[in-house]
This record gives C-alpha cells, sequence and structure tokens, in this order.
C-alpha cells in the first residue's frame, strides 16, 4: 500500500467513525426513549432480550457500538420487528410510514406460531383483501359524470 493509499483510507476511517459515533449516540437516544416508553430499566431490557446488563449499560453510555446479535436481541427484547431496531441503529435507511405498518404486521404475524391460528388470520387478512378488490373494481366501474358547460 502506497502512503496516499494509506492517508486516504485513514482519512475514510476518520469520517466513518465519526459518522458511526453519531450514529450511536443517536441509537442510544432510541434505546433509552424506549425504555422510558415501556417504564423499563436495563434490568427489565436484560430479562427481555437476554443481553447482559453490561452490554445494555454501554451502549446506552456510548461506550459500546451494537453488533447485529445484539441489535436482534433488542428487537426481541422489546417485540418489535428487527428491522426497526437496525433503522434506529443507522444501518438500514428509514421506511415510509405504511411500509413501518406493514412491517409491524408481519412482525406480529409471526409471532403466532398456532397451525390453526395462522390459518384463521390468513383467512381474515384474504378476506380484507378482497373487500378492498372489490371497492377498486366498483370504483372503476362506476360511471364518470361528465359536466356540460352551457
Amino acid at each position: 500500500m502506497s502512503i496516499s493509499e494509506y492517508t486516504m483510507n485513514s482519512q475514510e476511517f476518520i469520517v466513518y467513525e465519526r459518522m458511526y459515533s453519531v450514529m450511536s449516540e443517536k441509537f442510544s437516544t432510541w434505546l433509552n426513549d424506549q425504555l422510558t416508553e415501556r417504564n423499563w430499566t436495563q434490568a427489565d431490557l436484560m430479562r427481555a432480550s437476554g443481553l447482559p446488563r453490561g452490554t445494555i449499560s454501554n451502549i446506552l453510555n456510548n461506550v459500546r457500538k451494537p453488533g447485529s446479535d445484539v441489535l436482534q436481541a433488542i428487537a426481541h427484547g422489546l417485540s418489535i420487528p428487527t428491522v426497526t431496531v437496525y433503522q434506529a441503529a443507522g444501518l438500514l435507511p428509514p421506511l415510509e410510514d405504511d411500509d413501518q405498518w406493514v412491517e409491524k404486521q408481519t412482525h406480529r404475524l409471526s409471532q403466532i406460531s398456532d397451525p390453526t391460528l395462522r390459518e384463521i388470520a390468513n383467512n381474515f387478512i384474504l378476506s380484507i383483501v378482497g373487500q378492498e378488490d372489490a371497492k377498486q373494481k366498483k370504483q372503476k366501474l362506476k360511471p364518470q359524470t361528465v359536466s356540460k358547460d352551457k
């Protein structure tokens, strides 16, 4: 590696570190807000996520940057979609509001393990989608009135 390549790589690393540090601060703020909303302590998140209390403390104090295993455990502990936690950590772009709703519903459906309840949920969703399709078809077939200027 040449000196110019090393210098460029060092500068890129510094920019990356600063950027990641800002993301880490935002994530620790987000995580603290999540705990506050639930009226949880670090110990509550520890029990729910299975993470060591020190790991949670280090993340909240910006000492440690969470890896994917930690982010997944936090999502599990908070019972929220993993994609939401990755977005909060700045590792995924934010979704539009409609997409966030879909992610939440997908996460909720994934928590249903009983095959009978899954079938009921599937039939319910198909019924709703069928109603939406029928409504859209009806609107397309509705004759449009043309205003005539006299």
